[in-house]
């Protein structure tokens, strides 16, 4: 883990649609941080390997990172970011966040939420190539809801995104990092 020197880590987590990636694109502009998509590491390694690019290939590979680094890939790519401020698009799993909190500065995890019904509404709204004509059903059976839900537990802020807009949810993150 050199190269990274200490600063802060933000490391979003939540279930599918609930404002992970908008709050990355946002905080990465006002705190100058580096994003580190989970989503895309996971692609490369599956380009890597050669297969076909899809959810459920994306999400076995991810089960194999995790497998194979004992959480430690999202805190790795992490570390190998030169600025002090990096934001993690996204952690899912207790052992990430642990990764993360292990890392040279400080760490600040937030877990955003929403209904069911409005994370449904912002699905229906986006268009992501990955989801491939599937409903947002589909797309569900696929989470770590367990790892996700564990993940809420452990984290240093829990925000509900039905409850505050956007610009609330980034000005009090934003504060909370300082």
């Amino acid at each position: 883990m050199t190269g990274r020197r200490a600063g802060v880590v933000v490391a979003l987590a939540g279930p599918v649609c609930s404002g992970k990636t908008t709050l990355a694109s946002a905080l990465s502009e006002t705190l100058a941080a580096e994003v580190v998509s989970a989503r895309s590491l996971v692609a490369q390694a599956a380009e890597q390997a050669g297969g076909e690019v899809t959810r459920e290939s994306l999400q076995e590979i991810g089960r194999e990172l995790e497998r194979s680094t004992g959480g430690g890939w999202l805190a790795d790519a992490a570390a190998a970011c030169r600025s002090g401020r990096v934001v993690i698009d996204s952690a899912r799993t207790p052992a990430q966040v642990r990764a993360v909190r292990d890392l040279p500065g400080s760490a600040l995890v937030v877990y955003l939420t929403a209904s069911l019904d409005e994370r449904r509404k912002r699905f229906l709204q986006r268009s992501d190539p990955l989801d491939g004509g599937r409903r947002f059903e589909q797309v569900l059976a696929g989470e770590l809801s367990d790892s996700i839900e564990e993940v809420a537990s452990i984290a240093d802020l829990v925000l509900d995104t039905d409850d505050l807009d956007r610009a609330a949810v980034h000005r009090i993150v934003r504060d909370a990092v300082g």
